[in-house]
Order: structure tokens, then C-alpha cells, then sequence
């Protein structure tokens, strides 16, 4: 079987770290570059490929695209490095948690960035 250059890009290889590099203290400003909010506190949430952080954020709303913070927080979800190159498995996604929060599930609701996209690829 050969595979297209498109294809290896995609598949993970032995020993290849693909987890986000980020720490706790990066948060704060990435969490006020991309989405205007100010970090009161983050807490890294278990995972495994990706980072997730819960955080608390101030009543000041730098970002025309959200209207009304949400009141218990928010997830940031920093995606690995092999799933981000894949827009439509996020867009997928934030469709899920669409679908599952119009029908009252309590799940992560997507939020828009400055920019008024549900998502933004940045260099870390």
C-alpha cells in the first residue's frame, strides 16, 4: 500500500510528541490575545493529546463577539499539533457541541475570537 505525502502528514509516528507545549502561566495572555478576556484563574484539566485549561476570567470584554460572559467559566482547548491540521475534524467538533448544547446538555459551548472565527491556528 503507498501512501500520499498527505497521508504520512497525518499519521502518527513512534516517539513523536504532538501534545501542546504550553504551560499554566502561558494561559493568561494567550487567553487575552485571541479572545479579549482577562484570566482570573486557570486550572489545567486532564487529557491526552491536547490542553485543556479551565479558567475564570474578569467582567471586562475586550472582543465584539461575545456579548455576555459565561458566569462558571470557560474550557480553552489548545488542540495537538496532528489534529490541528485537520480543520474539519475541529469544525466537527464545535458542531457536536452545538448540536448537544441546543438540546440542554451541559457541555463546553465554542466561543468566537476576536478575529469572529471558533477558531485560530497560532504558533506557540
Amino acid at each position: 500500500i503507498k501512501m500520499s505525502a498527505s497521508s504520512e502528514n497525518e499519521m502518527l509516528l513512534p516517539g513523536q510528541i504532538i501534545r501542546p507545549l504550553v504551560k499554566l502561566g502561558d494561559v493568561p495572555a494567550i487567553v487575552n490575545k485571541i479572545y479579549g478576556l482577562t484570566t482570573l484563574s486557570v486550572k489545567e484539566l486532564n487529557s491526552y493529546d491536547d490542553k485543556n485549561f479551565y479558567i475564570q476570567v474578569e467582567s471586562t470584554i475586550n472582543n465584539p463577539h461575545i456579548k455576555e460572559l459565561c458566569p462558571s467559566g470557560y474550557v480553552l482547548k489548545i488542540v495537538n499539533s496532528l489534529d490541528s491540521k485537520n480543520e474539519n475534524l475541529i469544525k466537527a467538533q464545535n458542531q457536536m457541541m452545538f448540536f448537544l448544547h441546543a438540546r440542554g446538555f451541559r457541555v463546553p459551548k465554542p466561543e468566537k475570537n476576536i478575529h469572529g472565527t471558533y477558531m485560530t491556528l497560532e504558533k506557540l
